[in-house]
């Protein structure tokens, strides 16, 4: 049987990949909307999380993948990061990007 931590350095990039495909996935239905709904003010928000996203898929996830790499390799409790915390108020920052997105068509369409 293979020992679970062997197999988390690859648990945690797939997570980090999940994520950012995630936040590239929400820009870009943001810019779908802002070019198909009539809504350019839109096409701010979804670059910035597209740049969000990229930076999360590019370099956040692969600081942190290397951190657990090198931790698991030399057999030490797994470190914590502020990367966590940053990835997290990503995600909080793109969920509220598209909250106000929403909000702001339905208000758009109801005027």
């Amino acid at each position: 049987m293979t020992d679970p931590r062997d197999t988390q350095a690859e648990r945690t990039a797939l997570a980090w990949q999940r994520t950012a495909l995630g936040v590239v996935g929400i820009a870009a239905l943001l810019g779908h909307r802002a070019v198909t709904g009539g809504h350019p003010t839109l096409l701010l928000p979804a670059g910035a999380c597209a740049l969000l996203g990229v930076a999360l898929l590019s370099g956040v996830g692969a600081v942190r993948d290397r951190q657990v790499r090198d931790a698991v390799a030399r057999d030490e409790p797994l470190p914590t990061a502020r990367i966590m915390q940053a990835a997290t108020a990503v995600v909080v920052l793109v969920a509220v990007a598209a909250a106000v997105s929403i909000v702001a068509g339905r208000l758009a369409e109801a005027s």
